[in-house]
């Protein structure tokens, strides 16, 4: 009779160890450690830890596209598969140019994007200040079905800071938001460092409305 028991025993724990075999399996089937949410995020991460966008920095985000956020970022902008989004953070190397502090992000871009493809690089004006345009592709992971992306970044240097504006879509769809990127560029301003300080002592101070 306790062999019996034993045995019954023994099935039982058996049993709820493949019970919980499969749930684990299945876990990890539905909940893949590097999903492409966090692949896509992390080619922008890489540059600048994402936070809100600059208090100095301002856009006009094109019509179609709407504000955001995720876990990623704290704001920015979307529509379908296109992103709009700013960082920013101060200038650690004195006297640092834009040419400099460019080259370093595209040398960021070319050491951890997958299959990354420079095709367009530009000085422009915007707003009557330098920037520098970069286009290109790169690819979401490894692999055959590995997500293609394309992409223009603008990067900004003005006073002690850096600005960095990151427009992407899907490299199918790309040419559908190119137009609307350019436009979001263009738009960019960004405001005397003391024009803001002024601008945030003025509201920290002003009066109640009664």
């Amino acid at each position: 009779m306790s062999n019996k028991i034993i045995l019954v025993a023994l099935l039982v724990v058996l049993g709820a160890a493949l019970i919980a075999g499969i749930v684990v399996l299945q876990d990890k089937k539905q909940k893949p450690e590097d999903s492409a949410e966090s692949s896509a995020a992390a080619v922008t991460e890489m540059l600048i830890v994402p936070d809100s966008i600059p208090e100095r920095f301002s856009f006009e985000p094109p019509q179609e596209f709407s504000e955001t956020a995720s876990k990623y970022y704290t704001k920015y902008y979307v529509l379908n598969d296109a992103s709009i989004i700013v960082t920013g953070e101060p200038i650690t190397i004195y006297g640092e140019t834009l040419e400099d502090y460019a080259k370093s992000v595209k040398s960021q871009y070319e050491e951890t994007a997958d299959n990354f493809m420079l095709y367009s690089e530009e000085d422009v004006r915007v707003s009557g200040m330098d920037c520098k345009v970069y286009e290109f592709t790169y690819d979401i992971g490894t692999g055959d079905d590995a997500p293609s992306m394309e992409c223009t970044t603008a990067v900004f240097v003005q006073g002690d800071e850096a600005f960095i504006m990151t427009c992407k879509s899907r490299k199918e769809n790309y040419t559908n938001y190119r137009s609307a990127f350019r436009r979001a560029i263009e738009s960019v301003k960004i405001a005397d460092t003391n024009a803001v300080q002024t601008s945030s002592a003025e509201t920290e101070t002003a009066e109640p409305l009664q």
